[in-house]
């Protein structure tokens, strides 16, 4: 498990609203493998994750 993230930074938007989609400063952003997105080429929210994924159900958002 040499990949692995412990202790970073998520920037969740607000956790105690359990809205957990992770902003600009999270550590998640561009770190998950891409033949695995393409298996599931779009989050939750249905925005589209091929190209750069996230770790998560959510990509990113910049408005945070």
């Amino acid at each position: 498990y040499t990949s692995n993230i412990l202790n970073g930074v998520a920037h969740f938007e607000d956790t105690s609203l359990n809205k957990y989609i992770i902003g600009k400063e999270s550590e998640a952003i561009n770190k998950a493998e891409s033949a695995t997105a393409l298996l599931v080429p779009f989050d939750i929210l249905g925005v589209i994750r091929s190209v750069n994924p996230d770790i998560g159900a959510y990509q990113h958002s910049e408005d945070f």
